[in-house]
């Protein structure tokens, strides 16, 4: 109900809320703007940089409307202290890519910033678009309090000798970054082939499932024990954020 409540709020609370191919809107509730376009400045400097050489296609204006009504809907569920700290930008755009590939989406803690794409090749849903703004997010939140997370515990509840992978990026390079959830996987305490690549990209997609995986994600959770041992430390590291984050407030969400 809560989380409902502030949805209301904050989508009556948006300023700017035009059809008119307005390319920047303000959550004046949470400060949050939302941009769907390429922006100076909009990276990180060293991004720009030959190796990285980060680059960036505006969204086409007929999902403006689309886009901003994912992107309140998600942030809706989460504490208004919690976005003034650490969120202050989303990028919505139809794609980014870095070192000359292309990714679904990344954030920058520096920036206090997501960067989303509407980017058919990784998913063209709007529950995959919220997903991967709980995931992003989730980037910034473990960046600023790791500390609230037992890595060691983390780590002994996967399959044993297990040894994650060289990261996100490489994933993606090697084709290794699919978000469906792996019955297999599952047994050995990973959601899916993605997990694998990181321990931080494992907690991610753990995090977006919370925020965003319905009964489907529930349903793995309550048959796999390894699954849960991580579900609890998770909400324990959110919890630790805001009180207001609890297995039932999760469980609770869409």
């Amino acid at each position: 109900m809560k989380s409902f409540l502030l949805f209301i709020v904050g989508f009556l609370c948006v300023s700017n809320i035009k059809l008119n191919g307005q390319d920047i809107i303000t959550d004046s509730l949470t400060g949050v703007v939302i941009v769907f376009s390429a922006k100076d400045n909009m990276f990180p400097h060293h991004w720009n940089s030959a190796k990285i050489h980060a680059e960036a296609i505006p969204l086409d204006i007929t999902e403006y409307k689309r886009a901003q009504d994912i992107i309140i809907r998600a942030l809706a569920k989460y504490p208004l202290e919690i976005l003034k700290k650490n969120l202050q930008t989303v990028f919505v755009l139809s794609s980014v890519s870095f070192y000359g590939v292309p990714y679904g989406g990344t954030s920058s803690t520096e920036k206090k910033a997501v960067y989303l794409t509407d980017d058919p090749r990784f998913g063209k849903d709007d529950e995959f678009m919220e997903s991967l703004f709980h995931h992003e997010f989730a980037h910034i939140l473990y960046n600023n309090y790791s500390h609230y997370l037992s890595k060691k515990k983390w780590k002994a509840a996967n399959h044993p000798g297990f040894s994650y992978g060289s990261g996100g990026m490489e994933a993606i390079r090697l084709g290794d970054s699919s978000m469906d959830y792996d019955s297999l996987l599952n047994e050995q305490g990973f959601l899916n082939m993605y997990s694998q690549s990181s321990m931080d990209e494992d907690f991610h997609v753990f995090s977006q499932n919370l925020f965003n995986g319905g009964k489907k994600f529930w349903n793995i959770v309550d048959n796999h024990d390894k699954i849960r041992v991580k579900m609890l430390l998770i909400v324990r590291f959110y919890n630790r954020i805001d009180p207001l984050f609890t297995e039932a407030y999760f469980r609770n969400q869409d």
